[in-house]
């Protein structure tokens, strides 16, 4: 009997409805994630300050999250967006750009927005998708069914080429930012 590979994420846990979620690298689920070959993935008891999944060489990136749409507090649009970092000998970025995905149910058509992650270096974290954000649209929480999910995700399973030294942080899901309008004399 062969041992799973894959990561498979620790329950995201809510005490109470929220407007933002922050969903850390153990509540996450990582395709290839188990083997220590090509992931490093904290346990939920780190310590460190800011800890991470780090990528050490994958052909496959698949990175994955789900919440519950009865956890959110209020319905509307809300941002998916992922925290990263780059590796200074990361490599295999070069004109391959990683897509944030997101769609309500497992059923859900995908909405999506690419980044290219190949020009960042590794002094700073940096949220992507820069610019134009990935929106979704979120129904009345009290109107979704029980099991009803978000599901989320980083993804580069196109080329089949190998990359590394992505460092990931985060997800965040956060209400869209409303713009208000000034008035002019």
């Amino acid at each position: 009997m062969t041992s799973d590979p894959h990561y498979k994420a620790k329950d995201y846990k809510i005490l109470e409805k929220q407007d933002e979620f922050h969903i850390k690298p153990w509540e996450l689920s990582v395709v290839w994630g188990k083997d220590k070959r090509y992931w490093s993935v904290p346990d939920p008891n780190d310590t460190r300050k800011d800890p991470h999944i780090e990528l050490l060489q994958v052909s496959w990136l698949e990175v994955t999250g789900a919440i519950k749409l009865r956890d959110f507090a209020k319905p509307g649009k809300y941002n998916v967006s992922f925290r990263l970092g780059m590796k200074k000998d990361a490599f295999g970025w070069s004109g391959m750009p990683v897509y944030i995905m997101a769609k309500i149910g497992k059923k859900g058509k995908y909405i999506w927005r690419s980044a290219n992650i190949a020009h960042k270096d590794d002094s700073t974290n940096f949220e992507i998708p820069e610019g134009a954000p990935l929106q979704i649209e979120i129904p009345d929480p009290d109107d979704c069914k029980e099991d009803e999910e978000l599901h989320f995700g980083l993804y580069e399973v196109w080329k089949g080429r190998w990359k590394g030294g992505l460092q990931i942080y985060e997800a965040i899901i956060k209400p869209a930012e409303t713009k208000i309008k000034i008035a002019s004399n």
